[in-house]
């Protein structure tokens, strides 16, 4: 079996942290759908999973097959990008509607197993189907091709003439999300709750302590408002599996503002500037140059699609954050963990629903190595590896790493926010990795994730190894003016803990000054 599985020509494609089975085969499930969703051929992906660190595996040649199909679709019709955006997040809002109302706000416990069994189903079909919609830019976004981010750069490279200051300015201009996200509402409802209260000595010292209690006690005010918040905004930084945050996560992030004497006043004038003078500036180039149509709407359509991507993403991971609630209630009826209860096949679901009993022993196989493909004999189904036939696809899928030279003291990578920092290296790929960050070091990460939005609070400059226009540690930079170069591709295997570096990230440079 496993030998007929590898005649795809599998490559991996890119990394991930912290995602539980159910979320990967929810993932593969997706892209048998793309020939009823939209009549494209189907993308073949799969996805390797050792204890929650994830490689994305794809047959590249499906994928140029699909991209090419994409590609004519959008030069044949300029809205369809837009079109495409705006159909899966109203999709991506609508599936958040409904697993609130049908898992967040519904007694779970009054449900049979049937009931159980089909709300589990309906969430995997419409989450599914999310995915679908949310990978169709990245397949047409392939290899030297880019719709949106390399019109952009045609486009700005014509009017700009040679001047590569004036290139780079324009470029993160244009490419500013056109709406806030979900972490700068809850940075604003933080700062304004911080402000608010006026904060006196005291009580900054008890939330650098974090001592929740004794904020109860003395200021109670301040900690109601706490508690709103901590409701209001827990799901932001939850991806696939959380955990949500409490009082403590978001005492760390007011932590890190005190010390670094943020003037809470002039951070919410500065947020509030920088999106005016964003609007100006955008408005001036539009009546100094003599743009035609497509023009005009590449440079619209780039900040809408910056956007895009991590707000599909974020209300995702909010269905996740609902999905918590039905898990639980696995845990309560096959006593089993939270951990196991997020690698339950639906097979092993109905046929635990039938005898009152659970596999926990193929559950914890599957935690901690699975894989998952699509069956080339039905592609409408996904075959699950795990133990002894996930090793042996994994040991024959392994190519080994191209050599990196040790000496390498420059890497080249995309400016993502323009800025010159220097710092001390810490590599921060989870949040179990966060302890070891400091105020003012660089953070080198594969690709960023919200879970890790502490850690990238404290940064100086941000390097990552993968990442494009619309990359989560793209987006973060942006919206926190941090110096960050991304897709350098090898930062992680070149740059250790402890290296001082400099990131000049306006050239998209990053340079290894002193090894630790």
């Amino acid at each position: 079996m496993v030998n007929v599985l590898l005649k795809n020509n599998w490559e991996v494609l890119a990394e991930d942290f912290n995602s539980p089975f159910i979320r990967n085969f929810i993932w593969v499930s997706a892209f048998p759908m793309y020939q009823k969703l939209f009549g494209l051929p189907q993308v073949t992906l799969g996805t390797n999973s050792r204890h929650g660190n994830l490689k994305y595996m794809g047959d590249v040649q499906t994928w140029g097959v699909c991209h090419n199909e994409l590609k004519k679709r959008a030069e044949k019709d300029q809205s369809y990008v837009g079109k495409i955006i705006d159909e899966t997040n109203n999709l991506a809002k609508e599936f958040n509607s409904w697993s609130e109302k049908e898992i967040q706000n519904k007694d779970l416990s009054i449900l049979d197993g049937a009931q159980i069994l089909e709300l589990y189903n309906l969430f995997i079909q419409k989450q599914a189907i999310l995915y679908a919609y949310g990978v169709i830019l990245p397949i047409m976004d392939f290899k030297e091709y880019s719709f949106v981010e390399g019109n952009l750069k045609k486009i700005l490279e014509k009017y700009t003439k040679g001047n590569n200051d004036q290139f780079q300015t324009l470029f993160v201009l244009f490419t500013n999300p056109s709406q806030k996200s979900f972490a700068k509402l809850e940075e604003i409802d933080r700062l304004n709750l911080m402000s608010q209260e006026n904060i006196s000595s005291e009580l900054k010292e008890l939330i650098i302590k974090k001592d929740l209690k004794s904020i109860q006690e003395n200021f109670s005010v301040f900690y109601h408002q706490l508690e709103e918040h901590r409701k209001k905004h827990s799901w932001v930084y939850y991806v696939y599996q959380g955990p949500a945050f409490g009082f403590g996560d978001f005492l760390e992030l007011m932590k890190i503002s005190i010390e670094n004497n943020v003037d809470l006043e002039l951070a919410l004038e500065n947020i509030k500037s920088k999106e005016q003078k964003i609007k100006q500036d955008q408005d001036e180039f539009f009546r100094n140059y003599n743009l035609d149509n497509f023009e005009k709407m590449i440079l619209k359509l780039a900040g809408k699609f910056v956007w895009a991507k991590p707000y599909r993403k974020d209300l995702q991971s909010k269905s996740y954050f609902h999905l918590e609630k039905l898990l639980r209630e696995f845990m309560m009826r096959f006593h089993i963990t939270l951990k196991q209860a997020r690698n339950v096949p639906v097979s092993v679901l109905e046929l635990a629903l039938e005898t009152g009993e659970i596999d926990t022993k193929l559950i914890n196989s599957i935690e901690k190595h699975h894989v998952c493909i699509p069956d080339p004999e039905d592609k409408s189904k996904v075959i699950i590896l795990t133990g002894e036939d996930a090793k042996d696809f994994d040991a024959k899928l392994q190519k080994e790493n191209e050599d990196v030279a040790v000496d390498i003291k420059e890497l080249k990578g995309t400016c993502a926010c323009e800025g010159k920092v220097t710092g001390t290296a810490r590599i921060i790929n989870q949040p179990s990795d966060m302890s070891k960050m400091q105020i003012g070091d660089i953070l080198v990460s594969i690709a960023t994730t919200p879970s890790i939005v502490a850690a990238m609070q404290k940064a100086a400059g941000i390097v990552t190894d993968e990442g494009g226009l619309t990359c989560h540690a793209a987006i973060v930079a942006r919206e926190m003016n941090t110096p960050c170069v991304i897709g350098t591709k090898v930062a992680t295997r070149v740059i250790k803990d402890g290296d001082l570096v400099e990131v000049d990230a306006g050239n998209g440079i990053v340079r290894i000054l002193q090894r630790a």
